[in-house]
């Protein structure tokens, strides 16, 4: 069956911006020059479009203007992309002996049709395409309170990135590596350090790794000198002795004229026993 409507267009496209409501219009001429023709607009989505008017009797060669209102919405419709809403305009003759019988509601001709009636409808299947506008995702987002507003971005905080390039020297709380040293070269003895109190920077361990070896070099140069001392005052009272191993640092194996000095005291022990057996006891 030819047409009886003429469509502006096929297609309505609806910008979707966030709480704001989009409307198209549409213009329906009627293509017979003798007879009305009557119409009514219907769509698969009634919760988001408003059709006005959604019917009516468009006089021979006559155009009727229809409003189609998009609903405001207060974020994205999750179905986009996957579901296609569609509209569907119905059109029909609407001679005076028909319209007679709907008065003033000319729509009820297609609820409920006859089989005579029916068998005179005429459809068209319109298209709507969604799509949000360049630039409209945050400029949308900006005006609606259902959406969370872009963070602002995080700024370095200068003094941990100074700190880190530069760390500060130990505190009191955490003593430095060379007053450490220097008190182990007092009062020898390992030195606990807490490592994790110290700074991170690779840098920075590579000095205190360089200071800490200079210090042990130190404390080994203090502890020679001391050994030299105390060898060097041992030395007189051990020629007095007449070369007998003195001090703490004597050993078991040091001689005196070749024999083991445990062993010449042994002899020297002995001797003495001898010498009491064998004189002659004293009589009172």
């Amino acid at each position: 069956m030819e047409k009886l409507v003429e469509v502006s267009q096929h297609e309505l496209r609806f910008p979707v911006v966030l709480n704001q409501p989009q409307v198209e219009t549409l213009s329906l001429r009627c293509l017979s020059s003798e007879v009305p023709v009557v119409f009514k607009l219907k769509t698969n989505n009634l919760e988001r479009y408003r059709v006005r008017p959604n019917s009516g009797v468009i006089q021979p060669g006559a155009t009727e203007e229809i409003t189609i209102a998009m609903q405001k919405t207060p974020e994205y419709p999750p179905d986009l992309k996957t579901k296609k809403d569609k509209l569907q305009l119905l059109a029909a003759p609407f001679p005076a002996e028909v319209a007679s019988a709907f008065g003033a509601d000319p729509a009820q001709f297609f609820d409920n049709p006859s089989p005579a009636n029916g068998a005179l409808i005429v459809g068209q299947k319109l298209r709507v395409n969604l799509y949000i506008p360049e630039g409209g995702l945050n400029e949308s987002t900006e005006k609606t309170s259902v959406q969370v507003a872009p963070s602002e971005p995080v700024q370095p905080d200068a003094a941990l990135l100074q700190s880190v390039a530069s760390p500060k020297p130990l505190t009191s709380s955490q003593p430095s590596v060379s007053r450490a040293a220097s008190s182990t070269a007092a009062k020898p003895g390992p030195t606990k350090i807490d490592m994790e109190s110290l700074p991170t920077n690779e840098e920075t361990l590579q000095k205190l790794n360089a200071e800490i070896q200079e210090q042990k070099k130190t404390i080994q140069v203090h502890q020679t000198r001391i050994e030299v001392m105390r060898k060097a005052s041992i030395a007189p009272l051990r020629e007095a002795l007449g070369g007998i191993p003195f001090g703490a640092n004597s050993l078991p194996h040091e001689t005196l004229d070749g024999i083991p000095l445990v062993h010449s005291a042994l002899l020297v022990v002995l001797s003495i026993v001898a010498i009491g057996l064998f004189l002659p006891q004293s009589s009172f």
